[in-house]
């Protein structure tokens, strides 16, 4: 079996063979300075067509926003009155306070009050959270006192309801029991609520 070899043999001079390998590397930096002019005109085209676009939105959005000045400047009083409102209804509520709703209270207690018992003396010191509220009375046995200390204990405005003071002693010639009940009596809604203006 026989092995063929070929081999390239250049017959061309030395000074012939080094001028086509110069035209050939110049040729490859020819071909890469047309490719990197190439990338730098499209990307400068990029650029102008993206410039453009952006001036265009900026166009539009500075026409809507001299648009919406323009309203906001007709909707300015509108704003000062609102503030205006909000700043009265304030100095409203400050001035009015939570009072507790005192006929709703009084309505209820009356219907918790046994035919055996009644009231002398109601006393109610206010602070900014709540009234403590002192209730003197007569009784004229212990289950009625129990039995108005529960209904007391069950009114949604009362809480902490105490009987401090039971004494037995005769009233109008009959055996009686002098009471004396604190409670904490809740703050009322608001005056704008309770009115049913502006939450």
């Amino acid at each position: 079996m026989v092995e063929r070899i070929s081999l390239r043999i250049s017959l061309l001079p030395p000074e012939i063979k080094r001028d086509r390998q110069e035209q050939e590397k110049r040729r490859k930096i020819e071909l890469i300075m047309l490719l990197v002019v190439v990338f730098l005109v499209v990307f400068n085209i990029f650029l102008l067509v993206n410039n453009l676009l952006l001036r265009g939105n900026m166009n539009t959005l500075q026409i809507k926003r001299a648009a919406v000045e323009l309203e906001s400047a007709g909707l300015e009083e509108y704003a000062e009155l609102y503030r205006e409102i909000n700043s009265s209804e304030q100095l409203l509520i400050t001035a009015m306070g939570t009072v507790p709703p005192w006929s709703a209270f009084f309505r209820n207690v009356s219907q918790s009050m046994p035919v055996t018992a009644w009231f002398s003396d109601l006393t109610a010191l206010y602070s900014d959270q709540a009234a403590t509220l002192t209730i003197q009375g007569w009784s004229y046995d212990h289950g009625s006192l129990a039995d108005l200390l529960e209904r007391l204990e069950k009114n949604e405005q009362l809480k902490q309801v105490k009987c401090r003071v039971s004494t037995e002693t005769t009233f109008q010639g009959a055996e009686a029991i002098q009471f004396q009940v604190d409670a904490t009596l809740l703050p009322g809604p608001g005056f704008l609520a309770e009115e049913g203006g502006a939450e």
